[in-house]
């Protein structure tokens, strides 16, 4: 075996080094991006009554516009607004469950608003993004549900549950 001197060491080191960092790097860029999946969540419900639909919701087709507004409330007593704007995106399906708007809606309370953003099918049940919010809200971020009975005399309702993820 032939001695090594020093210089030969120094390169094999420099070498052997290298090469751990380049098996290694990607598994430890990997660790800095990975998040964790549990994230601590809170959940509300708000009912909406008096959904009144400004333009039909229920009858629309493709491309027509959408206007919903109702009372916020807790128990007997009002809390908010609850406004949506939406595109029609077909005409109810009874037989087959499809999107028939999509909305943006705007939830505003004593304490801040919240805005959120997805589709609503045939039976008025829909899924929503929050997008944003301010005050109590600025930082949420989560989904939604919604159960949406709009009519022409502001006789219909609404229930929302909302997750946040802190």
């Amino acid at each position: 075996m032939p001695e090594l001197s020093r210089r030969g060491l120094l390169k094999m080191g420099a070498f052997s080094g290298a090469a751990v960092s380049a098996v290694a790097w990607p598994a430890t860029a990997q660790a800095q991006t990975t998040r964790p999946t549990t994230q601590p969540t809170q959940t509300i419900e708000m009912t909406v009554t008096q959904l009144r639909s400004l333009g039909g919701a229920h009858r629309s087709g493709a491309g027509d516009p959408i206007s919903l507004h109702g009372t916020l409330v807790s128990g007997s007593s009002a809390t908010g607004d609850f406004l949506a704007h939406g595109t029609g995106l077909g005409r109810p399906n009874r037989t087959h469950p499809r999107p028939v708007s999509m909305q943006t809606q705007l939830f505003t309370l004593g304490d801040g608003t919240i805005t959120g953003m997805g589709t609503v099918d045939n039976a008025g049940d829909g899924t929503f993004t929050i997008t944003g919010g301010t005050g109590r809200y600025a930082h949420v971020r989560g989904s939604y549900t919604s159960s949406q009975h709009p009519n022409q005399t502001r006789g219909g309702s609404g229930r929302f549950v909302f997750t946040f993820h802190h």
